[in-house]
């Protein structure tokens, strides 16, 4: 019996026989002993454009099932075909560490075959060859340019002729990109159908408006139409809301792909292409993040000082909850996020921890001081708020470690009624703050928050400085009070504005220097004193020094700024200011200068006159 050695089982026949070339049929019919489960994906022929019929075959063998199934080298190709594509649809999150490369099959390759470097000349030639030979089959006579796609300075992929993109042979699990919870170019798989709607309506746009499309990429095309499908039944409510209507009208016109997307270049008028069809790139998203984030600060102060301007989000290190972050990902707990960050989230500089792209976000450090100022008395917890302190009124107390961009967002009314919860509590030798800021989470149930907390002790491991980079707080004591006059502002009743306000420094062997600045909430703007006179000057025979501001105009909170030591410190005062609403009486007071003590009387309504009395509920000072 005769034996025929072949890898696609033909027919056998008895001593010679007539065999058919190898077709679709016979090739499809090889057996692969590891049936596509290998680890490493696999070589290619000997061609400079293999890799291009690699993952044409991919799309081919997964275009053949409804489900897109197959074996898992060819959804790993398809896979990582499509991570390629994502990278350059997302372009502009990524163009720091994105390079797009152009290579002109002119130009480009007629500089490589008349090089003098033989190994140059060598390549120009087999790319001649090949682009001649395999034109028809892989539409090499329709390229203009091929586009290189490189990250971090490696290449990872590129354009192609017959599927549009291509990945590298290569391992790319080091590209550390992810979009939405899928990390591209790791051991999963992602099929189209399953990742973010907007690239899905990228890839659906090119089919239906490239000219040719289905001619040039047959294989794409089926896969498609089978992805679409699956979409359909998958999640009906995007497809419906995005590729097609109820009554099988298209939602996807030309004149929306060039709205809703912008040209992709490499630079001025150098437009990224495929067989001379322009690709577009996503916008920037910072709408759609603020429409489903669960983590945008729920203020509306902020959007009214900042009309048409994204709102931020509060991101918090150890996160559980099931929030959604951006659009498709959900959070994930194990995601780094810096207790401070050093680019510019007003500037929208700032990376997102864990996605591709900036987006403004706040962190511990944006709202939290580094340093914690400490009195060496106690504050008065009737008419200033002191940060829900948890000790007893008698011990020392604290200005509140809230920075000033705190009140871009909310007002003191916030704090005093608990909107935002700020709160203050002894552990071991320090004081543990915790900021509670409300967010929309309009994806969640009732009210929800993140926490800012940050630990101040009066040492961050062996130095007396504040490491905010690992959330180390220092606690500082400054010996000075503040003492405003009068404490009262309008209520229902409008009163002229006339504050004195002093600052009292005590210790003459201290050398800092005290300023205190006045903002008022409406739109966070600072209060200007009309003046500041200096009444004591710290000298070495004086316990310290005193100032005082004059201000025509009401305020809602003061900075203490304190500079000394080669340090430079800040801390808030809240008053818990008395509201004037109007009254009945009638008050007259006598004054008697005299040159030892000055004794003063008044009377209401016309009675008796009675010697003037400073009850408790009049004091109006820090301490």
């Amino acid at each position: 019996m005769p034996t025929t050695f072949s890898l696609h089982n033909p027919t056998p026949g008895l001593h010679w026989y007539v065999s058919k070339p190898l077709g679709t049929d016979q090739i499809a019919a090889i057996r692969d002993p590891q049936g596509g489960q290998t680890i490493k994906q696999p070589t290619s022929i000997p061609s400079p454009f293999a890799r291009m019929d690699l993952v044409r075959s991919a799309f081919l063998n997964l275009a053949l099932k409804p489900d897109l199934s197959g074996t898992m080298n060819d959804q790993r190709v398809v896979s990582d075909a499509l991570d390629v594509g994502e990278l350059f649809f997302n372009y502009d999150k990524l163009k720091t560490y994105i390079t797009i490369t152009p290579f002109d099959v002119q130009t480009d390759l007629n500089k490589l075959r008349q090089s003098t470097n033989q190994g140059h000349k060598r390549l120009g030639d087999a790319l001649k060859l090949f682009l001649d030979q395999d034109a028809p089959e892989y539409n090499f006579g329709d390229i203009n340019r091929l586009f290189v796609l490189s990250y971090r300075g490696r290449v990872v992929g590129g354009t192609s002729p017959k599927t549009l993109f291509f990945s590298s042979g290569n391992d790319l699990s080091w590209v550390d990109v992810s979009m939405g919870n899928d990390r591209l170019f790791d051991a999963s798989v992602c099929p189209l159908h399953q990742r973010d709607i907007e690239y899905q309506k990228f890839w659906y746009a090119i089919k239906q408006f490239m000219p040719n499309f289905r001619d040039r990429f047959r294989e794409v095309d089926d896969y498609l139409n089978r992805s679409r499908s699956l979409l359909q039944q998958q999640n009906p409510a995007m497809f419906y809301e995005h590729i097609e209507s109820h009554n099988g009208q298209p939602l996807l016109t030309r004149e929306k792909f060039d709205q809703d997307f912008d040209e992709l270049t490499t630079g001025p008028g150098d437009i990224v292409e495929v067989l001379g069809f322009p690709l577009r790139k996503k916008k920037s998203d910072a709408r759609a993040i603020d429409k489903v984030s669960d983590f945008i600060i729920k203020s509306d102060k902020y959007a009214r000082l900042n009309p048409n301007q994204p709102r931020p989000m509060a991101l918090q290190n150890r996160f559980f909850r099931q929030f959604m972050y951006v659009p498709q990902a959900q959070w994930n707990s194990n995601t780094p996020v810096p207790y401070y960050a050093r680019e510019s989230w007003r500037d929208n500089q700032r990376p997102l921890p864990g996605q591709p792209g900036n987006y403004p976000w706040l962190t511990v450090s944006d709202l939290l001081e580094p340093y914690l100022i400490r009195l060496p008395f106690p504050t008065d917890r009737g008419r200033f708020f002191d940060g829900n302190l948890q000790t007893p009124a008698t011990d020392k107390g604290f200005l509140l470690p809230l920075k000033k961009d705190f009140f871009d967002f909310f007002d003191v009314d916030d704090l005093l009624t608990g909107r935002v919860r700020l709160k203050m509590t002894p552990q071991g030798g320090g004081i543990n703050v915790t900021l509670d800021i409300p967010v929309t989470a309009p994806n969640q149930p009732g009210n929800q928050f993140v926490t800012f907390e940050r630990v101040y002790s009066l040492t961050a491991g062996t130095s007396s400085a504040p490491n905010e980079a690992t959330n180390e707080g220092i606690i500082v004591e400054n010996s000075f009070t503040v003492n405003i006059y009068p404490f009262v502002r309008s209520g229902a009743v409008t009163v002229p504005a006339d504050y004195r306000v002093q600052l009292i420094e005590s210790g003459f062997d201290s050398q800092n220097q005290y300023e205190l600045t006045y903002f008022g909430q409406k739109n966070n703007a600072e209060v200007k004193a009309e003046s500041k006179h200096q009444r004591t000057v710290r000298q070495q025979n004086t316990d310290g020094s005193s100032v005082y501001y004059v201000l025509r105009e009401e305020f809602d909170y003061l900075q203490a700024n304190i500079r000394g030591d080669g340090r430079e410190m800040n801390g808030v005062l809240i008053p818990r200011w008395q509201l004037y609403n109007g009254g009945s009486k009638q008050f007259e007071f006598s004054v008697d200068f005299g040159t030892t003590n000055t004794h003063v009387e008044y009377k209401v309504d016309g009675g008796s006159p009675r010697p003037f009395d400073v009850a408790e509920l009049t004091r109006r000072w820090l301490r």
